[in-house]
């Protein structure tokens, strides 16, 4: 079966071929009867827009680039809102994992330029902070960027994140006005270059110094998969804490499992809560409570800034910082609920 043309169109609808181009592209001087008319036959035509005719007609490739560390806990809900607003909108997503790999990464970013995406969405390895904040500064003066889930400080990005600090200081006052006062905390050491992790600690910290109270905080290791019982039970025997948040659940659930081994029973003994909310959680025995990072908010947020930055929309960098929400499960006491 023959392909119906922009030429065939013009002809059923006797207006030139340029006229055709703008009433099916949506631009230029065109009345909007004319337009409706012409989009009436193309689609009783059986017409399908060619992608490569497009691209020379509007200077896009309709791709997308996205670029995430992994493809697990909050990246899991960030990939799919923005693929599933990307198809909506008639674009196409190309997907990079940097796997906390600054090599990788250079690799992905590298590639989306190649493949000439109209935007990228990425969360950025920020150990090597300087070098990547001033690649991704570069990339955004040549094609709309918009960085999730990093609130990293640079003035020229666009930038949506979890609110990290917030999230985490509200928790220890839930905790505190629900009669908890030994409050632990356990992280993994990325605070010093990682910001997200570096604002849940303050968090903690801050609320428990705003509030008088003892600070009990753990360091495991960020590159282990596993937790010491031996320094793990002496952290237990020193602070005894009433109930623990971890930094993030896959690392929480780690402490829960080695508490469950030194014969702790949770939440009888001590609650447990963690910090993603992702699926596993529902997976546990007992399942686990956690605090939300709203990844599809995030995603949706990005979309809609970097959507508009294609159209040609201008206006000043965006900084926001959404919210998430405490979801107690049976790792904490009923009581906590009230």
């Amino acid at each position: 079966m023959k392909r119906v043309t922009i030429r065939d169109i013009a002809k059923a609808a006797d207006v030139s071929v340029g006229t055709v181009q703008r009433a099916l592209n949506n631009f230029g001087n065109i009345s909007p009867q004319t337009r409706e008319r012409v989009k009436k036959i193309a689609n009783e035509m059986g017409y399908e827009p060619s992608y490569i005719a497009q691209t020379f007609v509007t200077g896009r490739t309709y791709n997308l680039g996205v670029v995430v560390p992994n493809l697990g806990g909050i990246f899991m809900d960030i990939i799919g809102e923005v693929e599933e607003i990307a198809m909506d909108a008639g674009y196409v997503v190309c997907l990079g994992e940097s796997n906390l790999s600054a090599e990788k990464e250079d690799r992905c970013l590298e590639i989306m330029k190649k493949r000439y995406v109209d935007g990228l969405i990425v969360t950025p390895f920020v150990e090597r902070k300087e070098k990547i904040y001033s690649n991704l500064v570069e990339f955004s003066r040549k094609k709309p960027l918009v960085v999730l889930e990093q609130n990293i400080p640079v003035p020229e990005l666009n930038v949506i994140a979890t609110d990290n600090y917030n999230n985490v200081y509200d928790t220890i006052k839930y905790m505190i006005d629900h009669g908890r006062k030994r409050i632990g905390f356990v992280h993994w050491g990325a605070t010093d270059w990682d910001p997200s992790q570096r604002e849940r600690l303050k968090g903690y910290q801050d609320c428990i110094r705003d509030n008088g109270l003892k600070e009990m905080s753990y360091q495991a290791s960020y590159r282990s998969s596993k937790i010491d019982p031996v320094a793990l039970k002496k952290y237990m025997d020193r602070e005894k804490p009433e109930i623990i948040l971890g930094q993030f659940d896959a690392y929480t659930l780690l402490v829960m499992r080695c508490l469950n081994s030194l014969g702790y029973r949770i939440p009888e003994d001590v609650e447990i809560m963690g910090y993603d909310n992702t699926i596993m959680c529902d997976f546990t025995i007992p399942t686990l409570s956690s605090v939300t990072q709203p990844g599809k908010l995030i995603a949706k947020r990005g979309m809609e800034i970097l959507l508009n930055l294609i159209d040609g929309k201008v206006f000043s960098p965006v900084h926001e910082q959404i919210k998430g929400e405490i979801v107690l499960r049976e790792s904490t006491l009923p009581d906590l609920k009230q």
